[in-house]
């Protein structure tokens, strides 16, 4: 069930049941405080302490290519942005520095336990707010668990707005970040899906919302979005299928936690399922410039 709202709710260190009956099974976004609050990576973790300590783990970080800033999404996920491989205190070092305009250097989406799995003493898992039915079998319960990313950038590192198939808990461990969220009801609003961005990107939005260009995106202006500073210790739970933009406001580390609920991503999974194979098959029939028509008019 699809609940909306306004604001976003903040509470303390919740039961599971609590989280389940009032946020997870309502798909409320929620930041939650006290969870994290003991787990010795919100002491430990800073950009120093992975530098000095696991400085020669190779790493690979996203960049952009152009020497403007480019805030355009369409233009900076189909053509600026790039990735460039380097120690993992080479990208620290340089990301304390003063920033190259216009060139962000993010290192994000990386599975940090894969590389350093002693870092998992670090944290304490989360599955308790998973929502898992209890009559899945434990090995189903894990492969519905996604790895932990790790996410490591300077001030003003910026994911554009997009949404996510799975539920996600997102950990805030060092740093601020700014969110703006948005709900699933409002796609159409957000101009998703967006013929100009290939099917890698299906689930980001064109609108740069910052910066909005209302001549380009005119549905936007009926856009409400949900605004919020998580700071370090906190939780913010994102339902499946919530569009949101974060942006760091100074240096910046963060976990997030993806797992699927099949019983509750079957209707958001069959949508974004029917937009790729539509394109598809448009490609397939040598149709590919009928895309852009098609999804204009939710054909």
């Amino acid at each position: 069930m699809q609940t909306e709202c306004t604001t976003i709710d903040v509470i303390d260190n919740p039961i599971p049941k609590e989280f389940y009956q009032e946020y997870w099974q309502k798909h409320r976004p929620v930041i939650i405080n006290g969870i994290v609050s003991e787990w010795p990576a919100t002491s430990l973790w800073t950009p120093d302490y992975f530098k000095l300590k696991f400085g020669s783990t190779p790493i690979r970080y996203e960049r952009g290519k152009s020497d403007e800033v480019v805030k355009d999404p369409i233009r900076f996920l189909e053509s600026d942005q790039t990735f460039v491989d380097a120690s993992l205190s080479d990208y620290i070092e340089k990301m304390q520095k003063p920033p190259d305009l216009g060139r962000t250097n993010y290192l994000a989406e990386f599975a940090i336990f894969d590389v350093i799995p002693e870092l998992i003493h670090n944290i304490k898992p989360l599955d308790d707010y998973m929502c898992m039915p209890k009559f899945y079998p434990r090995y189903l319960q894990q492969k519905l668990k996604l790895k932990p990313r790790f996410w490591l950038g300077p001030k003003d590192s910026l994911s554009s707005l997009h949404f996510d198939m799975p539920f996600n808990f997102f950990v805030q461990i060092y740093g601020r970040k700014q969110w703006t969220i948005i709900p699933p009801t409002q796609s159409k609003n957000l101009y998703y899906p967006c013929s100009q961005l290939n099917s890698q990107f299906l689930h980001w939005s064109p609108v740069d919302i910052e910066s909005p260009d209302l001549d380009r995106f005119p549905l936007f202006a009926h856009v409400k979005p949900i605004r919020f500073v998580v700071e370090p210790g906190q939780i913010v739970f994102i339902p499946s299928s919530w569009w949101h933009h974060v942006r760091s406001l100074e240096t910046s580390i963060s976990l997030n936690f993806f797992w699927f609920e099949p019983l509750h991503n079957i209707l958001p999974l069959k949508k974004y399922l029917f937009h790729r194979s539509r394109r598809k098959i448009l490609n397939l029939l040598g149709l590919k410039k009928l895309i852009p028509y098609v999804e204009a008019y939710k054909i």
